[in-house]
């Protein structure tokens, strides 16, 4: 490999990587997946609109928008948020049922049980809890995985 191609490919080992680092900044960020036209799907870029790095890696879904605003900090409102419109609030579909413990997740991670994510915090699905108008469809338009 000359010097020169050496050189191009550092900035992408960079850019990959730090979008890796997000996940630790999420609780369960490792463990978000996704049923997808009945095929589940390891989400390791939760706030994006693919799976993994691939398409766009700029192009966030509404839970990454939230998580930008929030300072790229998991917080109690960003817990407490339902950043899909799907009816389940962020913190219980990553498995973090406690949202008061935010503050403590992020200093101490192992002292805050998790449970099982039970969704996607940025895709739109359809529960018994979503509410009555909210077109799934609609909100997920961006999601190419989401288009069945």
């Amino acid at each position: 490999m000359s010097l020169y191609s050496t050189l191009l490919l550092i900035p992408c080992v960079f850019y990959v990587s730090a979008y890796e680092s997000y996940i630790d900044l999420i609780p369960n960020g490792e463990n978000v997946k996704y049923t997808s036209c009945s095929n589940l799907t390891n989400w390791q870029a939760v706030g994006h609109v693919t799976a993994g790095y691939t398409g766009n890696p700029f192009q966030r879904n509404l839970f990454g928008e939230a998580f930008a605003a929030a300072n790229y900090t998991w917080t109690a409102d960003l817990c407490n948020a339902d950043s899909d419109m799907d009816g389940m609030k962020n913190g219980d579909e990553l498995g973090f049922i406690n949202c008061t413990l935010a503050s403590v997740w992020r200093t101490d991670p192992s002292s805050v049980t998790l449970t099982t994510p039970e969704g996607h915090p940025g895709i739109c699905e359809v529960t018994a809890d979503t509410p009555a108008g909210v077109n799934c469809d609609s909100v997920n338009a961006d999601i190419p995985a989401a288009q069945c």
